[in-house]
C-alpha cells in the first residue's frame, strides 16, 4: 500500500466510520468499504473538503460557511450502529425554508454513510457558521427529485461544464460515474432558522 494511503488511513478512521478510503494502487483498500474509485475530479477535492470540514469543526462555524464559493452547513447525523454523532461538511442549496445536500459521495459507487444513517433516523442537526439547529431528513423523490437535481447541478457547477460539456453540473458528472441514483436530501429545520 502507498505510504500517503497508510497515512490517511490511520488520520481518517479517526474520523469516524463513515470516511471512505481510495488508494492509487487499487480500487479495493484494505479494511475499507469502498469498492470503486472517485471520479478523478473528486480525487483532486477530496484533500482539500476533508481539510474544510476539519477547519468548519475546529473553529466552531466561524471559519468554513462557504466552500469553494459555495454555502456549506455540518449535517450530524446519528450512527446506525454505533449510535455515535457523526458531522459532515456539505454543500447546499435552499428550497424554500429548506436545506438540499446530495449524497453524491464523489460518483462512488457506495453512497455516503451519513445517508444511511439519516435513513435509519431522520432526527438530524444542521449547523450553518455558527447557529445549529434540528431537522427532519428525507430522501426527494420523483418530480420533487428531479427539480432539486436541476437546481443542485446549476448552483454546483464548478468546471464540470468546461471539461464535460453535456453535463449541467458537478453531479451529472458524478452521476455518470456510478449505477446507483444519487440521492438528493431534504433537510427541513424542525424550529424556524435564521441561517442562510
Amino acid at each position: 500500500m502507498h505510504a500517503n494511503a497508510i497515512w490517511q488511513n490511520d488520520q481518517l478512521r479517526s474520523l469516524g466510520e463513515e470516511w471512505l478510503l481510495y488508494s492509487p494502487e487499487s480500487t479495493e483498500l484494505e479494511g475499507s468499504r469502498m469498492r470503486t474509485p472517485y471520479t478523478p475530479g473528486a480525487l483532486l477535492v477530496g484533500p482539500f473538503l476533508r481539510v474544510h470540514e476539519l477547519v468548519y469543526k475546529a473553529t466552531g462555524g466561524v471559519v468554513g460557511k462557504r466552500m469553494i464559493g459555495r454555502p456549506s452547513l455540518l449535517l450530524t447525523t446519528t450512527g446506525r450502529k454505533t449510535g455515535k454523532r457523526r458531522e459532515h461538511a456539505l454543500v447546499f442549496a435552499r428550497d424554500g425554508a429548506s436545506y438540499v445536500v446530495v449524497a453524491s459521495n464523489g460518483g462512488n459507487d457506495r453512497a455516503p454513510g451519513w445517508l444511511f444513517n439519516l435513513r435509519a433516523n431522520a432526527d438530524v442537526e444542521v449547523k450553518i457558521g455558527r447557529e445549529r439547529f434540528p431537522a427532519t431528513a428525507r430522501v426527494a423523490s420523483g418530480e420533487e427529485r428531479e427539480r432539486l437535481w436541476e437546481q443542485v447541478n446549476r448552483e454546483n457547477r464548478g468546471l464540470a461544464p468546461v471539461f464535460h460539456p453535456e453535463a449541467k453540473g458537478r453531479y451529472d458528472v458524478y452521476q455518470r460515474h456510478t449505477g446507483r441514483s444519487i440521492d438528493v436530501v431534504v433537510l427541513t429545520p424542525t424550529r424556524p432558522s435564521s441561517a442562510s
